[in-house]
């Protein structure tokens, strides 16, 4: 975030540059010749689920001219509804905000003192070395950064689960008569009375079951 920025917010005076059009539903502009980006923004489509359009600088560059390309290509770019544009660390808190479950980066980014500028530093960083943090990216989360559906692995769980089930009644079904049927292993139609007759009222402390 730049001086001129913190010095409005200071005075109280928004800082933020508005555009004459803005989009019908929030929309996050990048750099479509950024790998690292692509990476990225792939992986926020995911979380704001339709929530917020993606675009590249380069496709609705002309429809914004009071952004320039120099800013479009130093940073990713956050244009809301009321086409209020916002940069950087801050659009991205901006544009996650939809989610309930990632509405404090944007809350902290305006609330928790040394949160933006460190959030902006970082960018910056990054944008400055992005071949950096592709490599990064990779090593931490490899090709495919969007979180993890488990679409695959729950049509396998539940196929699995399904044969547990299926094993267990089958097991059942070819042992229930010698297990509690009237001639199984512990008859228990014989067992129970004798036990009450040598035991009397203390028979069910001793031998608790629910066949009593």
């Amino acid at each position: 975030m730049s001086v001129e920025r913190w010095t409005l917010m200071a005075l109280n005076e928004d800082p933020h540059l508005c555009v004459a059009n803005p989009p019908t539903k929030p929309l996050m502009i990048w750099d479509g010749d950024c790998h690292f980006c692509r990476l990225w923004i792939e992986r926020w489509r995911e979380i704001t689920r339709g929530a917020v359009d993606y675009a590249t600088y380069q496709e609705v560059a002309e429809k914004f001219p009071e952004i320039s390309r120099t800013e479009f290509q130093r940073a990713v770019a956050y244009i809301d509804r009321e086409g209020k544009v916002f940069f950087a660390a801050e659009a991205v808190y901006r544009s996650l905000q939809c989610r309930s479950s990632r509405k404090w980066l944007a809350w902290s980014y305006d609330h928790v003192p040394g949160f933006a500028p460190i959030s902006e530093s970082v960018y910056k960083f990054i944008a400055s070395h992005r071949d950096f943090g592709s490599a990064i990216t990779r090593l931490l989360w490899g090709n495919d950064v969007r979180p993890p559906t488990y679409f695959i692995a729950r049509r396998w769980f539940l196929r699995a689960l399904g044969l547990v089930y299926l094993i267990a009644f089958v097991s059942l079904w070819v042992q229930v008569d010698g297990l509690i049927g009237s001639n199984g292993v512990t008859p228990v139609s014989a067992f129970l009375p004798a036990v009450r007759g040598q035991l009397g009222p203390r028979a069910l402390s001793i031998l608790p079951t629910l066949c009593w």
